[in-house]
């Protein structure tokens, strides 16, 4: 089935265009602005556009590059309990699970948890696995 094609009549359809491009802020709505600034009015050089292809560029929203999981600020404060928590205690082993009970809410990932304590501690943490489970040494 061939592509729908019709052609550009008014001005008002070049505005929408570089309105919608300018919106965009992605390589597609780039690409249209800089074609649409050579060329003048669309409908003069007779130009023609897919339907569908319209239809996308103008209802579409461009994929923005949100960051998966939680947030900076849920993490810091669930990390900060946990630092509060080890630094105000003698202890020099504990269990994870018993780390991340200090924490309300949301919980950094166990590989966050490990990245955010080397951070914090560097050298002076070791973490381990005793029956399974796992433990974080503090090094004096």
């Amino acid at each position: 089935m061939r592509r729908q094609v019709f052609p550009v009549r008014t001005t008002k359809f070049d505005e929408s265009l570089l309105t919608r491009a300018k919106e965009r802020k992605d390589e597609w709505g780039d690409t249209v602005a800089r074609l649409l600034s050579t060329v003048g009015d669309l409908h003069v050089v007779d130009s023609i556009y897919h339907n569908d292809c319209y239809k996308k560029f103008l209802l579409a929203r461009p994929h923005t590059r949100q960051k998966r999981g939680r947030s900076d600020k849920i993490i810091s404060d669930a990390m900060e309990k946990i630092y509060t928590y080890l630094d105000g205690r003698d202890d020099c082993q504990y269990s994870v699970d018993e780390q991340m009970q200090q924490i309300c809410g949301e919980k950094p990932s166990p590989a966050t948890f490990r990245r955010k304590m080397k951070e914090k501690y560097g050298d002076r943490i070791v973490f381990s696995t005793v029956r399974k489970r796992n433990v974080r040494c503090m090094l004096s």
